[in-house]
């Protein structure tokens, strides 16, 4: 039987002071903290289960490959079950280049998930997705274009039961009952030009008393499960699929009527896919009419039919 979480304190954040994250040294101090991560896991299990199927893990203790050989944080996460991952993985792999998937390893990076992220300062809580978690963030922002699905979207944060605040961009936070489609807007932004984390939640001080005692699990328990409709909004699913269906029929697109020749360099517009609808600067063109679209800071791969001159 796991032990019980009885709350974190001084010395947890203290495993992840800067001067430890790249040594072996401290694992023992990670250690004790991922053992508290797996008992609130633990914990809220049969909670979030209850309510969809979900797989959960905390990530590791000790500086490997993947987590860039150093551990400055630590996250409990409830996400996709390891089918439904393998399931999503030859979408990604069709649309977006390999070294903006490897960037950041971490499954944690790669969906939207539920849980809880603490470091050398903070305990973040809540629905948290990576801006580099591609299939989830534009799965959103697609289906959030349509003016009735952004209402909808904005309504169900302003109601959530606890108040949150959204980080929108690197150091933007927007409380809940103040979250309009507008800001929508600024996170595609954000998204397309940053890496950081997307979080729907709360963030406590390392000095909060709330995040000290066993009465932590309840916290926890009833924030993650009023977002689990928000995870179900955001998530993309066979059943929630709002990436545009790519129109194989299209001509090589026009401008004022003629034939467009693309080449290195030239600024497009993407139809369909992922980053249905979005700018960008064309890198790379093979032979066979495929290439490469920089939109922000993604590589993304698509081919001549699917693009427009702008």
């Amino acid at each position: 039987m796991a032990e019980s979480f009885e709350g974190f304190d001084a010395a947890d954040f203290q495993a992840f002071l800067p001067n430890k994250w790249a040594s072996n040294l401290f694992n023992m101090e990670r250690m004790k903290v991922r053992s508290k991560m797996v008992a609130l896991g633990t914990f809220l299990e049969p909670h979030l289960l209850a309510l969809r199927p979900f797989s959960w893990e905390v990530t590791p203790f000790s500086p490997t490959i993947l987590n860039g050989k150093r551990v400055s944080d630590m996250v409990l996460y409830f996400t996709r079950t390891a089918d439904q991952a393998r399931a999503v993985a030859p979408l990604l792999d069709s649309k977006i280049s390999l070294p903006d998937q490897i960037s950041n390893p971490g499954e944690h990076y790669q969906h939207v998930t539920l849980g809880v992220k603490i470091d050398a300062d903070t305990v973040e809580a809540g629905l948290m997705v990576h801006s580099t978690a591609w299939l989830d963030v534009m799965n959103l922002l697609n289906r959030t274009k349509t003016p009735d699905e952004a209402q909808e979207f904005s309504h169900m944060i302003r109601v959530l039961p606890h108040p949150i605040s959204i980080v929108i961009a690197p150091g933007v936070e927007i409380s809940s009952g103040d979250f309009l489609p507008s800001h929508l807007k600024s996170l595609e932004e954000a998204i397309l030009n940053n890496q950081f984390l997307i979080r729907f939640g709360k963030s406590y001080l390392a000095t909060d008393k709330a995040i000290g005692s066993a009465a932590f699990n309840t916290t926890m328990k009833d924030l993650l499960t009023s977002l689990v409709h928000i995870w179900e909004f955001i998530a993309w699913r066979p059943a929630s699929n709002y990436l545009a269906a790519d129109d194989t029929n299209a001509p090589v697109v026009t401008s004022d009527g003629s034939l467009v020749q693309f080449s290195t360099g030239a600024k497009v517009r993407i139809v369909g896919g992922l980053f249905d609808g979005r700018a960008g600067i064309v890198t790379d063109i093979d032979a066979k009419g495929s290439c490469k679209v920089l939109v922000g800071r993604v590589t993304v791969r698509t081919d001549l039919r699917s693009l427009q001159a702008v």
